[in-house]
């Protein structure tokens, strides 16, 4: 079995630093207590492709009973298993790093990146980013409680071995579930990638239809029509007609329902330029495309497609999310 240490922190969030008041830090002994924060801070903190994990120690770690021999300073290759208190208690998994090095001293290192209060936080194992893992608050209850209070749990020391004879079992079971976890984790990335290159090219292909049936249908109306997709000028298309310039704006979609949003970049200039401005909407345009042409009536004084049906618009405040 690989070498496997378990360091019980103080209970955050994120462990990229402390801003503020953060009421979700707690646990973590007298020092938090005392002081509202523990060293831990930036345990996750990507700091040049790598993190730097601390927890309060006691003296010199016992890197024996890791493997490694008396005269070494450090062991690599190391699962590092930070754990910390919940509120409402029970002790739980946090995070791990993967292929660690755990070093038998404090390291007082002076990078600007773990400055906090106007002091540099050492530590006392290091690995690259990508092989950090920091669970959610959620996912810290997919892991088994930490065993204590019990003989060969983890007892007042934030560092626990594990190499009685619970704690091996315990270690074993923990191996297990990080196995499933990273397991689970990796075939929701695949899927999400894929998904995600579906979605943009599909968006893409959507997109593509639309503009050429609205090209098309423009041309049929002896304009001469130009793209400006890519300069952002609030439409996607120009067309000329001797006299007449039109600025069209074209929304694809792949449904039979006519819903679109246009950016407030759009919206502005679609009433700026009203009169010259059409607002060109294809629906089905994998299938069965259809075109709906909405044109300003200056004497409606509403927006309305070629049949008359009027434009229902709807001014929101939003927020866009995504990953």
């Amino acid at each position: 079995m690989r070498p496997i240490i378990f360091l019980n922190t103080t209970w955050m969030e994120r462990y990229e630093g402390l801003i503020g008041d953060d009421v979700i830090v707690h646990g973590g002994g007298s020092y938090v207590d005392e002081y509202g924060y523990g060293h831990e801070i930036f345990n996750f903190k990507k700091i040049r492709g790598k993190v730097f994990g601390f927890a309060q120690q006691k003296g010199q770690n016992k890197l024996e009973r890791l493997g490694a021999d008396p005269s070494d300073d450090f062991l690599d290759d190391v699962l590092v298993i930070f754990t910390a208190k919940h509120k409402d208690g029970g002790t739980y998994i946090v995070g791990w790093y993967k292929n660690a090095r755990f070093y038998r001293s404090f390291q007082e290192k002076t990078m600007a990146e773990r400055i906090f209060k106007n002091e540099y936080i050492g530590y006392c194992t290091e690995t690259i980013a990508e092989n950090a893992t920091l669970l959610s608050t959620d996912e810290r209850f997919l892991f088994p409680v930490i065993p204590r209070g019990v003989k060969g749990g983890m007892g007042q020391s934030n560092f626990w071995y594990a190499d009685s004879e619970l704690g091996i079992k315990f270690k074993i079971r923990i191996l297990q579930k990080i196995e499933k976890y990273e397991k689970i984790k990796v075939n929701i990335s695949k899927k999400r990638a894929v998904a995600r290159a579906n979605n943009i090219e599909t968006k893409k292909k959507v997109e593509k239809i639309a503009v050429g049936i609205v090209t098309n249908e423009f041309i049929e109306r002896d304009f001469e029509v130009r793209s400006v997709e890519s300069e952002n000028l609030g439409w996607d298309l120009e067309a000329i007609h001797k006299k007449t310039e039109l600025k069209i704006e074209v929304k694809g979609l792949s449904g039979n329902s006519l819903s679109v949003e246009v950016s407030s970049n759009e919206y502005e200039k679609m009433y700026r330029y009203k009169d010259s401005y059409r607002l060109c909407v294809v629906i089905n345009c994998l299938t069965n495309p259809i075109l709906y042409t909405f044109a300003y009536s200056n004497e409606k004084k509403c927006w309305l497609n070629e049949e008359g049906n009027e434009l229902i618009i709807e001014e929101i405040i939003s927020a866009r999310c995504k990953i």
